[in-house]
């Protein structure tokens, strides 16, 4: 194909040029992958959405982005969560949040912590739903993540009302 020759050619005459522009071309096939995953996953199509998912986690580490492996863990979880294989979800969840932690991608911390503490509450451990919850509560109010703390608000109100904690769940709900 074209792009091969064309990095071929850059790596007989640049080798540190040619090496980027296929670590490009390859992110950019990876970006394509997630991109094309996520439209699937919303077309509740599971199985070719992780089908994707799983080409862009290959893709990911062959070219060492850590954002995009942790990504490809957090989509290959939220697929896991779809088809209630909650271990796995929460497998995948985790692996997602220590890439996230390494690189301090706090609002990836954050989406992690969501991710995990909806695992939680659909398995009744309340407790830790609530923990995980309250931690990306307290992320997304420390980097200013509008949007993330009316979320978490709004997880914390259900939470509580799903327990029958009605005063609580108001009070949470008129945070949101």
């Amino acid at each position: 194909s074209s792009v091969s020759f064309k990095i071929r050619e850059k790596l007989m005459l640049n080798p540190k040029e040619g090496t980027d522009f296929w670590k490009e071309s390859k992110k950019n096939i990876a970006a394509s992958y997630s991109n094309i995953g996520n439209i699937l996953l919303t077309q509740s199509n599971l199985s070719e959405a992780l089908k994707n998912y799983q080409a862009l986690l290959k893709i990911s580490q062959e070219i060492e982005n850590q954002v995009y492996i942790a990504t490809a863990y957090n989509s290959i979880g939220l697929v896991n969560e779809k088809q209630h294989n909650y271990a796995e979800a929460l497998e995948n969840y985790s692996s997602s949040m220590k890439i996230m932690e390494k690189i301090g991608d706090k609002h990836g911390i954050a989406t992690s912590y969501v991710n995990i503490g909806s695992i939680y509450n659909k398995e009744y451990k309340f407790l830790e739903a609530e923990d995980m919850f309250k931690k990306a509560l307290n992320i997304d109010k420390e980097v200013g993540y509008k949007e993330g703390i009316k979320d978490d608000y709004l997880l914390l109100a259900e939470l509580a009302e799903f327990q029958k904690k009605y005063k609580k769940a108001y009070e949470y709900h008129q945070l949101y």
